[in-house]
């Protein structure tokens, strides 16, 4: 179902595609600080993932008390981020768009100092943030300065920032960011059939950048929103954080060897399944990828105390 409310404003508008599934601790305080932005001319578009909590009344009631135009679309359970992401963007009628995830938290002027930027340098593609801070399910800050990977960096090239995202697996959140909707639109969006989400788009934006040499971008060194972690955060999932990133580089640097970032998470993830005698685990893991195996060899050798039961378990040399 959606509902929507009508939008007079002359100024530019910036849509805010949030989503969320079982949010109901945190979605009406993520909205608010939606609604207290100081740029005026908002709209909230939110896409719920058939959540069972409830967080779809506290929703409609918090998007109904906000003061600003809005979409509500609810449906049923996909997991599907990508695809759910892609129907909120459908549904923006704003020349601006920012993703959002409603267990986060704006600051006051987080749109309001990129739309400014924005209007100035029309070949701007977006405006971003290098950091942010981070809070806990109380909403108390526990670091008020997370630096990302484009933090205190001169970066002024597509090409810089397509080498770190792959490098580093990640230039920057898309939390709190502005772009310009037409660059997501000759994009195609998220890439449905993959898994990863902000991994893929910010990759097609950034080769979109490329072959658009007139256009540019600006990154704002100092932390614009609030990002929560909580049990449910769906990058705590490490196995999936694996298989995603090979998803990724299959697609668009089929012709490179995995990154050291991703190679350490999977030897993390290894020890944690080696020290929790998860034989299954390391089976499923096998089968990813022959870059998988190679990790799976080598720290198999450096944890010999568990070599001889994998070696027997899987027949390894």
């Amino acid at each position: 179902m959606m509902s929507e409310s009508q939008n007079f404003s002359s100024l530019p508008t910036c849509s805010v595609v949030c989503l969320t599934y079982n949010h109901a601790r945190f979605s009406a305080a993520a909205i608010e600080s939606i609604a207290q932005q100081t740029y005026p001319n908002i709209e909230i578009i939110v896409v719920d993932d058939g959540s069972t909590d409830g967080n779809d009344e506290i929703v409609d009631i918090a998007l109904k008390t906000s003061g600003l135009p809005y979409k509500f679309i609810r449906q049923k359970n996909t997991g599907k981020i990508a695809a759910n992401l892609n129907r909120g963007l459908q549904a923006t009628t704003g020349d601006y768009v920012s993703m959002f995830s409603l267990d986060d938290i704006l600051l006051p002027d987080c749109i309001a100092s990129k739309m400014e930027t924005l209007a100035v340098d029309p070949n701007l593609a977006f405006v971003v943030n290098s950091c942010h801070s981070v809070v806990n399910d109380d909403g108390q800050v526990i670091q008020p300065l997370c630096k990302f990977n484009l933090y205190g960096l001169d970066v002024t090239t597509p090409d810089e920032l397509l080498e770190i995202e792959f490098q580093k697996i990640g230039a920057f959140f898309m939390q709190g960011g502005v772009f310009r909707s037409d660059v997501i639109n000759e994009i195609g969006g998220y890439d449905e059939d993959l898994q990863g989400d902000d991994l893929i788009i910010r990759t097609k934006i950034f080769r979109y950048m490329q072959r658009h040499s007139e256009l540019s971008f600006k990154i704002v060194h100092e932390p614009q929103f609030k990002y929560r972690t909580h049990n449910n955060n769906i990058h705590a999932d490490r196995w999936r954080q694996v298989d995603l990133i090979l998803e990724w580089r299959n697609r668009y640097f089929p012709d490179r060897r995995m990154p050291s970032v991703w190679c350490g998470l999977v030897r993390d993830s290894l020890r944690i399944a080696f020290e929790e005698n998860d034989f299954a685990t390391i089976k499923r893991a096998k089968s990813l990828n022959p870059e998988v195996m190679e990790i799976l060899v080598e720290s198999g050798r450096l944890w010999n105390y568990r070599w001889g039961a994998l070696k027997q378990a899987f027949s390894l040399r």
